[in-house]
């Protein structure tokens, strides 16, 4: 903290930071809250920087005649803000990096993004980009959200959503990120001429490879991992549907031996399949049905045009008509569960769907190796 120039305030101000310094405050100088527990759940926050726990920000601040609270935020790349909502209305404006916010609404957010939240509003953000983002978060009324730690003023209960279509919300958020899931370089390579070199493309075809034949294992860990009679159904009823789907594959490109493959790409498989053995079933089927086939949907149909006049071309055909009815049988199986967590799915779709453009950027990178 480096004090400046001394300088006394009027006493005229209405604010109460009579005699206070000109200072500067470095982000580093405010303490951090790191998560919150809330009726006995501890939830991530990423980083919450609350002003008032500066000395010299708390004076500064006006406590009347309208109390202003402000915090810095920070998640880091793939780092998710759990869905919730809070009875104090709430600006969040982004000052750096990107990110993801849905809730009652989805969207994708840069620097100089304004985030506006009225209370009782639905939300949560997840860091994207390279490096997550920071943001301030700004409330105008009562005390800011984390300023009481031990009873902090949000909510992480989906029951006040109930009257809320949960599947409607899904589905409107899951839109959100098939579009922007088009900007990953994935796509990018696909459209450049650099995909028309034979080197690029066998190298770009081995990550695929290499992912069809781990998607396998995350559809077996599923299976072993379902415990009640209509998940072991329809794990088992996926499983069969894409039976030999891998092997198949990797005879159609005559064998090859798969090397140098993104590391990356292998911890993010990894997690995938790590994830079929903690999470409850509504959230598998949002990562599997949503997150994975959805994205295959959009990815299989613009690999086939690339590799039409190739053996392979008939691997991508099959799975551009198979992806789009295994992701119906996602929302369908969603139908049948009954007291939807609204925000536990919302949660996992966003971090799902980070998870997955992590994935798709580490295969077309590899393409290079």
């Amino acid at each position: 903290m480096n004090t400046i120039t001394p300088s006394l305030v009027s006493n005229a101000d209405d604010h109460h930071n009579i005699n206070l310094a000109m200072t500067i405050v470095k982000r580093s100088d405010i303490p951090s809250i790191t998560s919150v527990t809330v009726d006995g759940e501890e939830h991530n926050l990423g980083i919450v920087k609350d002003f008032r726990k500066d000395p010299v920000l708390a004076s500064f601040l006006p406590e009347i005649p309208q109390r202003t609270s402000f915090s810095w935020v920070r998640l880091l790349k793939g780092e998710t803000l759990a869905v919730h909502s809070h009875p104090t209305s709430s600006l969040i404006i982004v000052c750096d990096g990107e990110g993801y916010c849905t809730g009652d609404i989805s969207g994708s957010l840069e620097a100089g993004a304004i985030v506006v939240v009225p209370p009782n509003c639905l939300h949560g953000f997840c860091g994207a980009g390279n490096n997550g983002f920071w943001a301030l978060s700004i409330q105008t009324e009562s005390l800011g959200l984390y300023e009481n730690i031990a009873s902090p003023r949000v909510s992480f209960d989906s029951e006040q959503h109930k009257d809320l279509n949960h599947i409607d919300l899904l589905m409107k958020a899951h839109e959100f990120f098939m579009q922007d899931y088009q900007k990953n370089d994935f796509f990018l390579l696909l459209k450049s001429d650099e995909i028309k070199n034979n080197i690029v493309l066998e190298r770009f075809l081995d990550h695929l490879q290499y992912f069809s034949s781990r998607f396998q294992d995350i559809l077996r860990c599923r299976v072993a991992n379902a415990k009640q009679e209509i998940e072991i159904k329809l794990a088992l009823d996926h499983l069969e549907e894409e039976k030999d789907h891998d092997t198949n594959f990797a005879k159609l490109r005559g064998n090859p031996e798969l090397k140098n493959i993104s590391q990356e790409l292998i911890e993010t498989a990894n997690w995938f399949e790590e994830s079929m053995k903690v999470l409850s079933e509504s959230e598998k089927i949002v990562l599997m049905h949503f997150v994975l086939e959805g994205s295959g949907q959009l990815a299989h149909a613009k690999v086939s045009k690339v590799v039409q006049d190739m053996p392979v071309s008939a691997h991508f055909a099959l799975h551009e008509e198979e992806d789009e009815e295994h992701f119906f049988m996602g929302v369908e199986a969603l139908k049948t569960i009954p007291d939807l967590n609204i925000e536990k799915l919302l949660t996992i779709l966003i971090t799902g769907w980070s998870k997955l453009n992590q994935l798709c950027t580490a295969m077309a990178k590899g393409a290079y190796t």
